[in-house]
């Protein structure tokens, strides 16, 4: 586990600790984030006390998320090709890809690029 979260560091990911509730909330308040990374040992502390982590997208980790929940309304996926994906768990699935401030956030009900500001709760540690 350790390797992976190195890992998100050693790319610049500015990570922050989630509740593990399963109600995807910030245990922090969470906005400093978006101005400093985390350090290992801050990360680890949060680990060791059960959260769960979130990446900070835009600017500080230099990464855009497109939220891709069109499953979740019946219908098929779009097929976007990336090489970081994670499930989500009503099925859909989360596109890193590397920030461009050219892309512009969106909402709809089934799918939403998050570009800057934003956290995203992931499993893959």
């Amino acid at each position: 586990m350790t390797d992976f979260i190195k890992g998100y560091l050693d790319l610049g990911w500015s990570l922050i600790p989630m509740l593990s509730d399963g109600k995807k909330i910030p245990a922090v308040k969470w906005t400093e984030f978006q101005e400093r990374r985390a350090g290992l040992d801050e990360v680890l502390g949060w680990i060791n006390k059960g959260h769960f982590l979130a990446v900070v997208t835009g600017d500080i980790s230099r990464i855009v998320v497109v939220d891709d929940d069109r499953v979740k309304h019946g219908l098929s996926e779009y097929g976007f090709e990336s090489n970081v994906v994670s499930k989500t768990q009503n099925g859909g699935k989360h596109y890193f890809y590397k920030y461009d401030k050219e892309i512009h956030s969106t909402q709809n009900p089934a799918m939403h690029t998050n570009r800057n500001s934003v956290y995203h709760h992931f499993g893959f540690y």
